[in-house]
C-alpha cells in the first residue's frame, strides 16, 4: 500500500504521539490533570458545572487547533511540492 493508502485504511495515526515521561509536556499535563481532579473533587453545583463546561470547551478548541496545524502542514507541504516539481525556476548555476 502507498501512504495515501494507509492513512485512508486507517495504518497512520499522526494524532497518536507518546511523550518522555520527564519532559516539560508531561510535567504541565501532570500539573493540569492534578489540578482538574482537585477541582472536580471540591466543586459543587452551578461551579462544578461551569468548570466541566470549561474543561469540555477547552479540549473542543484544543481539537480543532489540532486540525488546524494538521491541515496547515498538508497545504504547506503541497506548496511546496507544486513548487518543486512545477514551477520552472531560474538558476544561475547549473548541475556539474
Amino acid at each position: 500500500m502507498n501512504f495515501i493508502e494507509e492513512l485512508f485504511y486507517g495504518n497512520i495515526h499522526p494524532n497518536e504521539r507518546s511523550f518522555s515521561q520527564d519532559s516539560q509536556y508531561e510535567k504541565a499535563i501532570s500539573v493540569i490533570s492534578k489540578n482538574e481532579d482537585i477541582l472536580t473533587e471540591e466543586l459543587e453545583g452551578k461551579l462544578k458545572s461551569q468548570f466541566l463546561d470549561l474543561v469540555n470547551t477547552q479540549s473542543e478548541i484544543n481539537g480543532i487547533a489540532a486540525y488546524e496545524s494538521f491541515l496547515d502542514g498538508f497545504i504547506l507541504g503541497a506548496g511546496f511540492m507544486r513548487d518543486t516539481f512545477l514551477t520552472e525556476h531560474k538558476r544561475l548555476f547549473k548541475d556539474v
